[in-house]
């Protein structure tokens, strides 16, 4: 998803009091997104967004080292 787009979704989730968000796509692997760290720390932003997730398996967690960020 292009970040235009996240950030706008975003803005609305955490106006309408969202509190979580997940990163886990139904079929895929999150940290295959270039920008998952970049939304991740987006989301983080917000008070009201206590909660941030996403589940992997681990393949990718060494690739430019992700397990550190």
């Amino acid at each position: 998803m292009p970040f235009d787009i996240f950030k706008k979704a975003i803005d609305e989730f955490n106006e309408m009091g969202g509190e979580a968000v997940g990163f886990t796509p139904i079929v895929g692997e999150p940290l295959l997104d270039p920008g998952l760290i970049s939304k991740i720390e987006y989301a983080l932003r917000f008070p009201s967004i206590k909660e941030v997730y996403f589940f992997t398996n681990g393949t990718l967690l060494l690739k430019d080292e992700n397990y550190k960020k």
